[in-house]
C-alpha cells in the first residue's frame, strides 16, 4: 500500500471564523480495488445575533476588609436599580463573581498589608441590542467601575447548524474532486463520513468604547454588534479510480 500526502494552507474567518491559517492534511491511500482519498471539509454561516451578555461591576479598596466590602455592597445594589431602572428584567440581571483580596506593599523584603480590594459583578442579558451602550452608561453613572466583558450570541442556531454541516460536506467533495482530477484519477463512491464539530463563534469584532470628546463632552458608549459563526467540520474517505 503506498500513501501520498498533500498538504495545503486553508485561510479561514472568525477562529476558524478568526483569522488564523489553518493546515489542512490530504491523504491519497492506493488500495483494491481503488485508491482512497481522505478530505476533511468546512463550513461557515453567519447569523444575526439577538442577544447581548454583559459583565460590568464595582471594585473599590478600603483599609479593612469590611469596609471594603461593605461600600462594593452599596455600590453594586446602586448598579442593579440602575440596569433594573433601564427596562431589564430582574430575572435577566445575575451576579456574577464577589472577590476581595489583601493588598501588600513591600519594604526591605517584608510584606505588610496595607488594604483589601473588594469587587462585585453582574451579568446582564438583554434581548434589545441596541440598549447595549446605554445600559453601560447607565451602570457607569451609578458607580460602576469595572467592565468585564460584552459578548453577542443568538438564541437559535439549529438551521444555521444543518447549512454548515451541508457546507462542509460540499467542501470535503470539492477538495477530493480536485485532488482526484490533479491524479489523474476519477472520483467514485464515498466510503465514509465523519461528522466533527459543530461550533458557534460570538462577534470578535464587537466595541465597546467610551467615547468622548471635547465637542460632545456626554456622548455614549458605542456598541456594535457582529453576525455569529456558525462553524462545522466533516472527515470524509473517498474512492477514485
Amino acid at each position: 500500500m503506498k500513501t501520498i500526502r498533500f498538504l495545503a494552507a486553508l485561510v479561514l474567518g472568525l477562529a476558524l471564523c478568526a483569522g488564523a491559517a489553518a493546515d489542512i492534511q490530504y491523504t491519497l491511500t492506493e488500495s483494491a480495488p481503488g485508491t482512497q482519498i481522505s478530505v476533511s471539509g468546512t463550513g461557515e454561516v453567519y447569523v444575526p445575533a439577538d442577544t447581548v451578555t454583559i459583565s460590568l461591576g464595582v471594585s473599590y479598596q478600603a483599609a479593612d476588609v469590611t469596609g471594603a466590602q461593605q461600600e462594593v455592597n452599596t455600590r453594586i445594589a446602586a448598579v442593579r436599580q440602575a440596569i433594573l431602572a433601564q427596562g431589564i428584567p430582574e430575572e435577566d440581571v445575575s451576579t456574577g463573581t464577589i472577590s476581595v483580596y489583601s493588598v501588600s506593599s513591600y519594604a526591605e523584603n517584608r510584606e505588610k498589608i496595607i488594604g483589601y480590594n473588594a469587587s462585585s459583578t453582574l451579568t446582564i442579558r438583554s434581548k434589545q441590542l441596541d440598549t447595549a451602550g446605554s445600559l453601560i452608561d447607565a451602570a457607569l453613572a451609578a458607580g460602576a467601575n469595572i467592565l468585564n466583558d460584552l459578548s453577542f450570541s443568538a438564541s437559535d442556531t439549529t438551521a444555521a447548524e444543518e447549512q454548515a454541516l451541508r457546507l462542509a460536506v460540499a467542501d470535503a467533495r470539492r477538495q477530493a474532486e480536485v485532488l482526484a482530477d490533479a491524479s489523474g484519477l476519477t472520483l467514485d463512491r464515498l466510503m465514509s463520513l465523519n461528522a466533527g464539530s459543530v461550533y458557534n463563534y460570538g462577534s470578535a469584532n464587537t466595541y465597546a468604547a467610551r467615547s468622548v470628546s471635547m465637542e460632545d463632552a456626554s456622548a455614549g458608549t458605542y456598541v456594535q454588534a457582529a453576525k455569529i459563526c456558525v462553524s462545522a467540520s466533516v472527515n470524509a474517505v473517498y474512492e477514485a479510480k
